[in-house]
């Protein structure tokens, strides 16, 4: 629902009376969310579905892998598993990945903010691959081989493979 909020320019709340109590949201506004469901080919969960027996709290489900993704658009039918890598920003550079996706996110392929960090990281990742080695893959490291959070100063002076 929050991508659909995003790509919409709403609040998660309005996407959701537009889904359980349409009248009450502006038709105009009533559009865009639809607009934004039909293009992220968004899927509710059916109430039930996301409360825990004996507990109240709702927590986020998990459908299977995530699709393989290039700007937005799936390059493949087949998805891959996600590996998930949180990247941290200043509270201003936030603000401007959020602001880039509600100004022209759909119109440039971008569904949701995952997409566009995605996009924007393998980028460089192909840049750093053309100017460090001769425009070829590294090979890959494995999940936990990497410190993860910011490392510290001293991490990175002690590490001798640090660059």
């Amino acid at each position: 629902m929050a991508d659909v909020a995003v790509a919409a320019g709403v609040s998660v709340a309005t996407v959701s009376n537009v889904l359980n109590q349409p009248d009450i949201v502006s038709p105009g506004t009533r559009e865009k969310v639809r607009e934004a469901i039909r293009v992220l080919q968004y899927r509710p969960v059916p109430r039930a579905a996301r409360l825990p027996e004996k507990s109240q709290e709702i927590r986020p489900l998990k459908t299977g892998p995530a699709p393989v993704t290039g700007r937005g658009r799936c390059r493949s039918a087949k998805a891959k598993p996600a590996a998930h890598i949180n990247p941290y920003f200043t509270a201003d550079q936030a603000a401007q990945v959020r602001a880039a996706l509600q100004a022209v996110g759909l119109g440039e392929g971008y569904a949701s903010l995952s997409d566009l960090v995605v996009a924007a990281t393998m980028e460089e990742v192909k840049r750093l691959q053309r100017k460090y080695n001769k425009g070829q893959r590294w090979p890959g490291i494995p999940e936990g081989k990497i410190r993860r959070g910011r490392p510290t100063l001293g991490d990175v002076t002690r590490r001798k493979d640090w660059p």
